[in-house]
């Protein structure tokens, strides 16, 4: 694969979504082919008939990030960016556990006086800025004890909000039902 033109810095969000080669590529719908440089230019113009906005089946979700348009459901939610756990999504988990043990009764990054944010960041560094092979050794072993955990069989399943999405997940849905009564 060529390597994109401006590579990603995981420290900045600067420069993803769809206008970079490779983030756009993930965040591009299943019935948009990425592929074609007109599509892709048409995409990150948001032109009429090319929303990737309002569509929750987006690349990043497939397996091996190739839906096919037809056939929304095969491979969907399969992406090895879902079946195993970062540094952030336990570190997202950890803060929901302790906040929801408190007594607030709505979100608030400090409650009283305990800092989530913090809290959020030191795990993600407690992950990601281990000081040697033997920690860093340690932590990747942590974080694949939790993806052992928390998708047993590399499988996980989710359901999308979208009226478009789900409209077009239930007419093929349909159509296979008709077929496989026949």
């Amino acid at each position: 694969r060529p390597r994109p033109e401006i590579l990603l810095d995981p420290s900045c969000r600067k420069n993803r979504g769809i206008q970079h080669d490779v983030t756009g590529r993930l965040l591009c719908p299943a019935e948009f082919d990425w592929s074609d440089l007109v599509i892709r230019a048409k995409l990150r113009a948001g032109e009429e008939n090319f929303d990737w906005l309002s569509s929750y089946h987006s690349r990043c979700f497939y397996e091996k990030y190739s839906p096919i348009a037809d056939q929304l459901e095969l491979g969907y939610l399969k992406s090895v960016l879902l079946i195993k756990v970062t540094s952030r999504s336990i570190a997202y988990a950890a803060v929901q556990l302790h906040f929801n043990l408190q007594t607030a009764a709505s979100w608030a990054q400090i409650y009283g006086g305990f800092d989530y944010r913090g809290l959020y960041n030191y795990i993600v560094d407690f992950f990601d800025d281990a000081p040697g092979p033997l920690a860093k050794k340690r932590s990747k072993d942590l974080l694949d004890w939790w993806s052992g955990k928390i998708f047993p069989d590399a499988a996980v399943r989710r359901q999308s909000n979208t009226s478009a999405s789900r409209k077009a997940l239930r007419q093929q849905r349909a159509a296979l039902e008709g077929e496989e009564a026949a």
